[in-house]
């Protein structure tokens, strides 16, 4: 009970904890939040060390200004102070705020006006991470610690516009146990829709609704739907009503379900259909030996959204998966919701080789000891439930691209850095490389990362780092497998010393080049860590590949 009231109760501690910070209890080195007029014939003010062209208006750096550029989308230019080490090395002396339509907390989704808003949103949000000023003191093993998980300029965004974001939950559980996102069903890897997405993953961006599933799979519902969202709620990838598509960020492509439903609104055994759908998720390593294969399924009835005040949810049935390889699985699960599988097969393939493998799946209800209002409408519907068994046919395509990269076959997605004893304590970098490729909404990127922990027990945490750690993004982008013809250089490099997490962005490769198949990204990012602010730890170097 403690922990699952915990949350709730640490809601208003976090939210007058950021409403102090957007007060200014941060304070920056100038007295006024105002914004300066730059006049006379230089470009320079050195008594209030901003710079910029002769007539413009700059604003001093303080974090109360970051966020009110945040929150207003009026745009608007920020002085960076030129000394400061937890800004990225070739940044200007001032930076331009975008200007946008804000977005508004509608009922507890991030509302944004247009996709334009959004990605320039995005921009300046990052903006505001980027140059927020963190206090060097740390709250660890503190009773206030829990307040002040995360990036701190997000959480005063949070409470200023009273939204439960994602990326909050996240940080929450984390807290709780470190590995949590390797044993949870649904993980959303990406830090931008974590910071716009509420706790049941859905944004409003116009007049769609955007709520992700799983495994790079978004619903789009359009026309404003209501309706239609409650329905994808409930049934997952398997909703059906025209305003709704489901889009794989991995393909590009929109992937509906191929799902004969009965006739609606009837009374016979023609309203119930077992529907399934199969999706490949992402080979799990560069020499396509195995594949992870997400399976949802459910007994579709048709009359279900037509009735309300029933309880549905403790009706349950008996599963078998006869997965095509050799392999089969029962379980039991819900009769008329979403069950989910992920079944890992083992296939040597050469390049450019697939094969199919079909899939059948069977389902019988499981008659309960005591009744639901729910069971006694559909065996009023069709008594022939009892003993009937459904049956759902599919199918999955493994493949290979046709030609080899010239990368050395090496994916690796994220590692821990080599632990390090300093002071009686264990300390390492934990890093990611990633590449973002055809997302519903956004930026195509590529993001390093890399996180400060702190051994405590054993369990790794989030900690201010000693000294300083840093990320350099270098490479080249090919335009091909051969690796023959480069399309863009990166160079970019960043450092702190008092951030628990450092990130690098690149948003600038047209999409039309960041297909899995088709574009190889050779890019290295080194993640250091420097104690004494002089000896290296690591040097860890890693390349990413489609």
């Amino acid at each position: 009970m403690f922990f699952k009231s915990k949350p709730f109760a640490m809601k208003k501690i976090r939210t007058l904890f950021a409403l102090v910070l957007i007060s200014g209890l941060y304070s920056s080195c100038h007295k006024s939040n105002e914004p300066i007029k730059i006049s006379g014939e230089k470009d320079t003010i050195t008594s209030n060390n901003i710079s910029g062209r002769a007539g413009e208006f700059v604003y001093p750096l303080s974090n109360d200004v970051l966020l009110k550029l945040v929150l207003s989308g009026s745009g608007g230019k920020v002085a960076v102070n030129s000394t400061c080490t937890a800004c990225p090395k070739d940044s200007l002396l001032i930076i331009d705020f975008p200007v946008y339509v804000p977005p508004v907390n509608n009922r507890g989704i991030l509302s944004f006006n247009s996709m334009n808003d959004y990605e320039l949103f995005l921009q300046a949000a990052n903006l505001m991470e980027d140059y927020w000023e963190y206090p060097r003191e740390d709250y660890e093993d503190s009773p206030f610690e829990i307040d002040h998980l995360g990036e701190e300029s997000l959480n005063a965004f949070d409470a200023a516009m009273g939204f439960q974001s994602l990326r909050a939950d996240y940080e929450l559980k984390e807290f709780y146990h470190h590995d949590w996102a390797d044993t949870t069903a649904v993980f959303v890897d990406d830090e931008d829709y974590q910071w716009v997405l509420n706790q049941q993953r859905e944004v409003k961006i116009g007049d769609k609704y955007y709520k992700y599933l799983s495994n790079n799979i978004i619903a789009v519902i359009s026309n404003n739907n209501v309706y239609a969202l409650q329905l994808v709620r409930d049934f997952d990838m398997l909703a059906l009503n025209p305003d709704i598509q489901y889009f794989n960020e991995n393909t590009y492509r929109f992937e509906n379900p191929d799902i004969v439903q009965g006739p609606s609104g009837t009374n016979g055994c023609a309203d119930f259909v077992m529907v399934g759908m199969v999706n490949n998720l992402t080979p799990l390593n560069s020499t396509a030996n195995e594949w992870d294969v997400e399976l949802k399924t459910s007994l579709n009835y048709s009359r279900l959204p037509l009735l309300t005040g029933y309880n549905f949810s403790s009706i349950i049935a008996a599963y078998t998966v006869d997965w095509g390889d050799g392999t089969s699985e029962s379980f039991t699960g819900s009769y008329l919701y979403v069950n989910r599988k992920v079944h890992r097969y083992s296939q040597p393939l050469l390049p450019g080789q697939s094969v199919g493998k079909d899939i059948t799946i069977t389902c019988q209800l499981i008659y309960p000891q005591a009744s639901s209002g729910g069971l006694t409408v559909i065996l009023n519907d069709c008594p022939q439930l009892i003993g009937k068994q459904f049956e759902y046919k599919g199918s999955v395509k493994l493949s290979t691209p046709a030609t080899e990269d010239c990368m050395g076959g090496v994916i690796k997605r994220q590692f821990n850095g080599a632990q390090f004893s300093y002071g009686g304590n264990s300390y390492r970098l934990f890093c990611k490389l990633k590449q973002k490729s055809g997302p519903a909404i956004g930026f195509s990127n590529v993001v390093a990362t890399a996180v400060f922990e702190k051994k405590k027990g054993s369990n790794w945490k989030k900690t201010k780092p000693i000294y300083n750690f840093s990320i350099e993004l270098r490479g080249k982008v090919f335009s091909e497998y051969t690796c023959s013809d480069v399309f863009k250089t990166l160079s970019k490099y960043i450092v702190t010393t008092s951030k628990k997490k450092l990130k690098i962005r690149d948003n600038n490769v047209p999409r039309e080049y960041r297909s899995r198949r088709s574009l190889p990204f050779a890019i290295q990012a080194d993640f250091i860590w420097r104690y004494d602010n002089a000896h290296p730890v690591g040097a860890y170097n890693q390349v990413l590949k489609p």
